[in-house]
C-alpha cells in the first residue's frame, strides 16, 4: 500500500547528517564540506505496514553553522592552488555501537561525536583536519513507506536545509542494488577567498522497524583520491533491527 507523504509528519531526525553540523561558514572563514560516495548497500528487510503510525522529523537545520574548522592548504608559490587541505585516510577499524544497533568501518584517528537521544542514534566522525565527515542516523518507525516515498522525503528534507547555498544541486533518489534509496547533492563554498565545491551523498533505507540514514561529505577536488575509501566505509555498515533504541 502506497503511503502518501502528506500524511507523514517528519520530525524524528533532529540532526540528519549531524556530520554536517559544521558545513558552512561566512565568506572568508573556513567551512565544512558535505559529500558522500556511491556504494552498493545491503538489502533492506521491510517491516509489515502499520497504517495509523507516523514518521516525525524535527525541523532544526543541522547543516548550517557560523563557525567551522575546515582546513585550507598552505600552498607555496608556483604550486596548484587547492581550496581544501588534503585528507589522508588511514586504515579502517570497525566501530561497534555500545548497544549493538550498528557497526561501521571508520578510519583510524578520526574524531567521533555522539549526540544520540532516547529516540534516535546520531553518531558522526570527522577526519583530523576537518575536511571529510560521516554521519550515521537511526530511528524507529511503526509503518512501511515505499522506497520511493522514503527517497522523495529525503530529497525534500535536504533541499529544505541547504537549497539556498550557492550553486546547489541535487539528484533524484535512485534505488541501489542493495535496496537503499540514494541521492547526490553539491554546493559551492568560499574558503579564504577560494571557491570550492562540496559533494554530498545521502542514503536512506528501512530494516525491520528501523530507518537508517548514512551520509558522507568531502571536497570535490579530492573525490578521485577518496572515492574508494569512502565506498568501503559505506558498504561496511551493518544494522541490527532487533536492538531497541531506548535501553
Amino acid at each position: 500500500m502506497k503511503i502518501s507523504m502528506k500524511r507523514i509528519n517528519w520530525r524524528i531526525i533532529t540532526s540528519l547528517l549531524i556530520v554536517t553540523t559544521s558545513l558552512l561558514t561566512s565568506c572568508d572563514s573556513t567551512k565544512n564540506n558535505t559529500a558522500t560516495s556511491n556504494a552498493e548497500l545491503p538489502k533492506a528487510e521491510i517491516a509489515k505496514p502499520a497504517p495509523s503510525s507516523k514518521i516525525e522529523i524535527s525541523p532544526p537545520n543541522p547543516f548550517i553553522t557560523k563557525e567551522t574548522n575546515r582546513a585550507v592548504p598552505n600552498n607555496n608559490f608556483g604550486q596548484k592552488q587547492e581550496t581544501f587541505a588534503k585528507v589522508q585516510v588511514s586504515k579502517l577499524n570497525t566501530y561497534n555501537h555500545p548497544n549493538g544497533i550498528f557497526s561501521l568501518d571508520i578510519p583510524e584517528g578520526w574524531t567521533k561525536n555522539d549526540t544520540s537521544n532516547p529516540k534516535e542514534v546520531i553518531v558522526s566522525w570527522v577526519d583530523p583536519i576537518g575536511n571529510v565527515r560521516i554521519v550515521m542516523n537511526i530511528f524507529e518507525i511503526d509503518m512501511n513507506p515505499s522506497k520511493d516515498d522514503l527517497g522523495k522525503e529525503l530529497k525534500n528534507l535536504i533541499k529544505g536545509l541547504i537549497d539556498k547555498q550557492p550553486k546547489f544541486t541535487i539528484s533524484d533518489p535512485k534505488e541501489q542494488p542493495g535496496g537503499a534509496m540514494q541521492l547526490d547533492w553539491s554546493y559551492e563554498v568560499n574558503l579564504q577567498g577560494r571557491s570550492g565545491i562540496i559533494l554530498g551523498n545521502s542514503s536512506i533505507e528501512q530494516k525491520g522497524n528501523k530507518v537508517m540514514i548514512l551520509s558522507v561529505e568531502f571536497p570535490k577536488e579530492q573525490s578521485d583520491g577518496l572515492k574508494d575509501s569512502l565506498n568501503k566505509i559505506i558498504s561496511s555498515r551493518k544494522i541490527n533491527p532487533e536492538v531497541k533504541l531506548e535501553q
